[in-house]
């Protein structure tokens, strides 16, 4: 294997090694992608099944030839690294890689549907709008961001009233001309919907007086209920960890 060669493949390994440690979601997808594409990218050497170089065989004036075709191939190589590495880890980071035409098609339509009814889009979709859609992604990414935001804010509500305050205060800052003011709208309505499901909501005094008589009576000792979205376990029921053993 020449010097070109090895750096190709520590390349590979490193961008291996790199998506192994990033601790994205759904890794075991992830790697499985790894090593069916970079079975395909890597380069191996020529070798007969007694470990003698097949090019080594070539007669004298073969032996010239192929020395002449590799040095005026290296070149080549060298230029067509950073392009073959840049479409494995494009195909490596798509998580529309391996999927058929109709899966696809469903993944992406499933995408946008969630996208204009305020749900919590996954890592996967957000990365298809990245490498796909940049002008979604970033409005996509805006509203994931404002969403979170408004999370912790009911979770750190201490009645129904003053979360429900807290709800139109956000619907209220939301501009007409606001590009993504129908998202926005979703996704601020689908995390109150959520909220007001969750035992630590039903657990909150109606209002902020009954609040703080509660508070008084409990001499200042908190509710350590915390809120389970619903959203959040099924998020965390599909990451799944696989073993280094797997590269």
């Amino acid at each position: 294997m020449n010097t070109q060669e090895k750096a190709y493949n520590n390349a590979i390994g490193s961008c291996r090694n790199a998506l192994y440690n990033s601790s994205i979601q759904n890794q075991s997808k992830a790697m499985r992608t790894v090593n069916n594409l970079f079975s395909k990218y890597r380069t191996k050497e020529t070798a007969n099944t007694d470990g003698t170089d097949t090019t080594a065989k070539a007669g004298g004036a073969d032996t010239a030839n192929i020395s002449n075709a590799n040095s005026a191939g290296s070149a080549f190589d060298t230029a067509t690294i950073g392009l073959q590495l840049k479409q494995a880890v494009d195909s490596i980071f798509d998580p529309t890689t391996g999927m058929s035409d109709e899966q696809k098609k469903r993944f992406v339509e499933k995408l946008y549907k969630k996208l204009e009814s305020g749900k919590k889009l996954s890592a996967d979709e957000l990365q298809y709008l990245r490498m796909n859609d940049p002008v979604t992604y970033a409005k996509a990414a805006r509203v994931q961001m404002m969403r979170e935001s408004f999370k912790k804010q009911l979770e750190s509500a201490k009645s129904k009233e003053q979360a429900a305050d807290m709800y139109l205060q956000n619907m209220s800052r939301i501009a007409d001309d606001d590009p993504a003011k129908k998202e926005l709208e979703a996704a601020y309505n689908d995390v109150y919907s959520q909220f007001k499901k969750t035992k630590a909501y039903k657990k909150l005094p109606d209002t902020e007086k009954e609040a703080r008589e509660e508070k008084a009576k409990k001499n200042g000792n908190k509710d350590n209920t915390k809120v389970e979205w619903e959203e959040d376990k099924e998020e965390n029921s599909e990451i799944n960890e696989i073993p280094l053993d797997d590269f």
